[in-house]
């Protein structure tokens, strides 16, 4: 006589597909496959599964500011900026005076305000070890990184106003909008600005001077530039008080 024995399965039980009546969990795990009975299936939910209303909700942040980064090029000194997104895109200008070309060894500078309340540097009057400060007026300074000597920022004392190089920043569209030139009558001759194609106005001074007419350089023999400093004409003495 043959007996073909057939197995009986322990249901596996999980909360959504069923439904236990009369019993937990623990006696069913007691009493095992012999109150398969006591199971009462339960059709999976159609419904669709909506997230979280909290969760779903951005950061407050996201809704109200832009955060963006800057950093010099060793990476010494990093910044992240806050800005109001209702501020979004700053004014800025292009600085072509002479202390800026000086202090920088470039033929311009781009600087943008930093958010209200922002302080690069958080003691003005004791730097930290990496960056140096140079006090190019009575009223303005402007800060470096001493290590790899990229211009960091420049400082307004009397008014409190902080301004980044736009070098450092990681990204400037929809952050800054360059809006003109300024002291361009610095470079007599208009410097950069004869390759320069932008339509931005060129003011002689800030924008409150007159636009900025070019004149013929008195120095304009580019076969000199080889000789002695002492052949080459005089660097003229500009008040630099007034540039910052």
């Amino acid at each position: 006589m043959t007996v073909t024995l057939t197995p009986t399965l322990t249901p596996t039980l999980t909360p959504t597909r069923c439904a236990i009546s009369g019993l937990d969990q623990r006696s069913i795990a007691e009493r095992g496959h012999d109150v398969t009975a006591l199971l009462v299936y339960k059709e999976p939910s159609t419904d669709p599964v909506l997230p979280d209303p909290k969760s779903a909700l951005p950061k407050m942040e996201s809704q109200t500011t832009t955060e963006v980064q800057a950093a010099c090029h060793c990476r010494e000194n990093s910044f992240t900026l806050h800005y109001p997104n209702a501020s979004l895109p700053v004014s800025a200008s292009i600085c072509h005076c002479d202390t800026t070309r000086h202090v920088t060894g470039m033929l311009f500078g781009a600087f943008a305000p930093v958010p209200d309340g922002t302080s690069l540097i958080a003691d003005i009057n004791s730097p930290t070890h990496s960056v140096r400060e140079y006090r190019s007026s009575s009223f303005a300074s402007r800060y470096f990184c001493a290590t790899c000597g990229a211009k960091l920022a420049f400082y307004y004392r009397e008014s409190n106003k902080w301004f980044i190089a736009t070098g450092l920043l990681e990204r400037v569209d929809g952050i800054v909008k360059f809006e003109w030139h300024q002291w361009v009558g610095d470079t007599v001759d208009g410097g950069i600005l004869q390759l320069m194609k932008d339509d931005l106005p060129r003011y002689s001074q800030g924008p409150d001077s007159g636009v900025f007419m070019p004149v013929e350089s008195s120095f304009t023999d580019m076969s000199m530039w080889w000789l002695p400093s002492h052949h080459l004409p005089p660097f003229r003495n500009t008040n630099r008080e007034r540039r910052g």
